[in-house]
């Protein structure tokens, strides 16, 4: 169920910035923690 809700964020993450190479991987992190 987890990676579902990280899929989720990426994906938003990727909405909002398209650069989720510095912005993306950190995101997930705080989303898992």
């Amino acid at each position: 169920m987890r990676q579902t809700v990280a899929v989720g964020v990426i994906k938003d993450v990727e909405k909002k910035a398209p650069s989720t190479g510095k912005g993306g991987k950190p995101a997930v992190v705080a989303a898992k923690g």
